[in-house]
């Protein structure tokens, strides 16, 4: 069976009217819920709340076992009371808030629909039900069954979409439409209960979540649901721009359950537009009111006592009118005799701190007070960042603090010398971890020492670290190798405050161009280290000059390198081109390049202490010129005098291909190929079928390869005798 579970938010907008042996629900912002617990037959009542420390949801049994099986409830704002079916015997119940039970008969709902989805219109004349197929496994919606609450007649109508997989509706405080999810095609619909027509709002929701066994609209026009994903039971909010379904908390795995909600209540937000802040700040504080009772309610009060040290600065706005009784210049908001309309807004104020303000966390809460007895005559505010109901907000003031922190090392304690730090550039009260209340110190001991400082807003540590170090002396030496009259940057790898080079620099780094030594020497306090640069000088170049070589197709690059090397040190070549598969070696002194195509192509040459040069020139392919021969006429006899047909060329690499001969009739009388060009043997000999043919005009067709170009070629050749 499908998992339903609703947090039912009983908010109703008009007076309860206590039925005779029915007590009625208080609207107070709780959550209820109907299931059946595990292991037993019937339904209980139960309120929804969520654990204060890991928000996860709870579930506290009010009623007790109800004795009847209870689904697709809804909460009917005339009485408040819940009503809601027998999803098999079609049996209609309404239920008070003390579990105590009133069967209100069976209803002519079809017999052939299952009902496990349904909501009271929020007039309070109708329970809305959806019937699904009576095959629990498919579930699909095909109609709405209007159940009139003050004579019980049905009236039943059909769907105009069939393929929705409803599992609970819930109708929207505001603009009154009932909405469903169908989380099996991925959207959320309308569903008008007058005639069955369904309006897809949003066809791709986006979720994981597989089921919605319970919907709910808080007075806010907020779309929320129970249900699960697969592995998760929990608490989920449902976007209506976006259809974006998001778990909110965690919950229990329950089975056999649905739920209802009474939106059409009056119910408060509070927002600060900052967690946290310091004591010389501002806040902006809003106060969000709902009214969904479907009248302007009058007479309501709000106020908020706000800590010792917190001042309200101004009134921003205030859309209720009322009587201000206590406001800017105080820590107490009070607005009186205030008129809530229809629908939902604000009332914006800033709050700034004096300096009695203590720096620590505070819970911020606020009052409404002036409702009905249905409402619960006030109620308090709610932190919407939360899953849980009428908490308050928690707001953090501190001091503003700046931390910063020094390494100094000294030069040598042993030596006399000391350390001074001077804070007096910093304003406030200072305070030394010794005691000392300077703000110059004078240390000659090594030690951590810190100083805080604070005024009225703003708390500045300052952290000094003190080291004492030996004197001590290092020394570096370093090779460097110059090729080809080029320089080189030589800079210290050492962060000190001092350097002296051997040529009169103080720079950390310096140019050099010619062999020699340099000397740096570099000073830290009582540290001291030198550093010996030997600079040699090399030449390693390539002398070839030519920059581009001309080549006939088919023929080498013949190149040889010139190296000039001014030591003994061994060297390597390496070679690069375009086409890598002409050069006859990569790593030779004396290379051959046979290439069909244009190209750039390099030698490097690189010694052991790391010198190179580099020789790139261009090999230019030239146009291939080649020459080939067709003869006109000849005469197949056999008497060995121009007794065979085939081309002749000036190259004799040339390949036939292809070589046909066709009669005027287009017969092909002679087919050749992969043949060379100049051989007789690859012609024809003037016969077809074993014999010489008779004297006419023939049409030949030839396709031959030249190096890397195939050139094609037609005609015609006269036989005679």
């Amino acid at each position: 069976m499908h998992k339903r579970i609703i947090a039912s938010l009983i908010l109703s907008s008009i007076l309860a009217i206590t039925l005779q042996g029915q007590q009625p629900f208080v609207c107070d912002g709780t959550f209820y819920t109907s299931f059946i617990p595990e292991n037993q037959n019937y339904s209980r009542i139960y309120q929804v709340d969520f654990d204060a420390v890991t928000s996860n949801v709870v579930f506290t049994d009010l009623s007790g076992s109800l004795g009847i099986e209870l689904n697709a409830i809804g909460y009917r704002v005339t009485d408040n009371l819940i009503y809601g079916v027998d999803p098999y015997e079609r049996i209609l119940y309404r239920v008070d808030a003390n579990g105590v039970v009133n069967n209100l008969g069976v209803v002519a709902l079809n017999q052939n629909a299952l009902y496990f989805a349904g909501d009271v219109t929020p007039n309070g004349r109708h329970l809305a039900l959806i019937g699904a197929s009576n095959t629990f496994t498919s579930g699909y919606a095909f109609e709405v069954a209007l159940v009139d609450l003050n004579n019980y007649n049905v009236t039943i109508k059909s769907l105009s979409i069939t393929d929705m997989f409803i599992t609970d509706v819930a109708f929207n405080p505001f603009d009154g439409l009932l909405y469903a999810v169908d989380t099996d095609k991925r959207r959320i619909a309308t569903i008008d209960p007058e005639t069955g027509t369904v309006n897809v709002l949003i066809s791709n929701i986006t979720s994981e979540v597989e089921t919605l066994a319970s919907l709910f609209f808080d007075s806010f026009g907020n779309l929320y649901g129970y249900g699960d994903t697969g592995t998760l039971d929990g608490f989920f909010s449902i976007n209506l721009q976006t259809g974006s379904i998001i778990l909110q908390e965690q919950g229990i795995d329950v089975t056999y359950n649905d739920g209802c909600s009474c939106p059409y209540t009056v119910e408060i937000l509070q927002r600060i537009d900052k967690e946290e802040t310091v004591v010389c700040d501002e806040i902006l504080m809003s106060l969000i009111v709902s009214n969904a009772t479907g009248e302007t309610r009058t007479g309501i009060e709000i106020s908020e006592q706000l800590p010792a040290g917190y001042n309200i600065t101004e009134i921003i706005y205030n859309p209720f009118l009322g009587n201000v009784t206590s406001s800017v210049g105080t820590n107490l908001l009070q607005i009186e005799n205030m008129q809530i309309p229809l629908g939902i807004d604000s009332i914006l104020f800033k709050v700034d701190f004096d300096l009695s303000a203590a720096p620590t966390v505070y819970n911020l809460q606020a009052n409404l007070d002036g409702l009905p007895s249905a409402l619960g005559f006030s109620t308090v505010s709610d932190n919407p960042m939360t899953s849980i109901q009428n908490d308050p907000n928690i707001f953090s003031l501190k001091l503003e603090e700046l931390v910063t922190n020094f390494e100094i090392i000294p030069t040598c304690f042993g030596q006399g010398d000391s350390v001074v730090i001077d804070a007096s550039s910093y304003s406030g009260n200072f305070m030394w971890n010794d005691g000392s209340t300077l703000q110059e110190r004078v240390f000659d001991e090594p030690g951590v020492y810190e100083l805080v400082i604070t005024d009225d807003c703003l708390k500045t540590v300052l952290e000094y670290e003190i080291t004492e170090i030996e004197f001590e002396q290092e020394a570096f030496n370093t090779q460097i190798t110059l090729c080809n009259d080029q320089d080189t940057t030589l800079i210290s790898n050492i962060t000190v405050p001092n350097y002296a080079w051997s040529t009169g620099s103080t720079a950390q780094s310096i140019v050099v161009s010619d062999d020699g030594l340099y000397q740096l020497t570099m000073t830290d306090f009582c540290l001291e280290w030198q550093h010996d640069f030997t600079i040699s000088s090399q030449e390693l170049r390539i002398l070839n000059t030519p920059l581009s070589y001309d080549v006939e197709k088919g023929e080498s690059v013949d190149i040889t390198l010139d190296i000039f090397s001014s030591t003994n040190s061994n060297y390597s070549i390496s070679w690069s081109g375009e086409d890598m598969n002409s050069l006859s070696c990569i790593d030779c002194i004396a290379q051959s390049i046979n290439t069909y195509q244009d190209g750039y192509y390099t030698a490097t040459v690189v010694n052991e202490n790391g010198c190179s040069d580099t020789y790139t020139f261009y090999v230019n392919v030239l146009p291939l010129k080649v020459k080939v021969f067709w003869p006109n006429v000849f005469s197949p006899n056999g008497d060995g005098v121009n007794d065979q047909f085939f081309p002749f060329s000036d190259l004799d690499n040339g390949m036939i291909l292809k070589f046909e001969i066709f009669d005027r009739w287009g017969e092909n009388v002679f087919s050749n190929e992969d043949q060379i060009v100049n051989d007789p043997g690859a012609g024809w000999d003037g016969k077809f079928k074993g014999d010489y043919v008779h004297p006419a005009v023939f049409a030949f067709y030839a396709e031959i390869q030249f190096f890397d170009e195939v050139r094609l070629f037609e005609g015609s050749i006269s036989v005679v005798r």
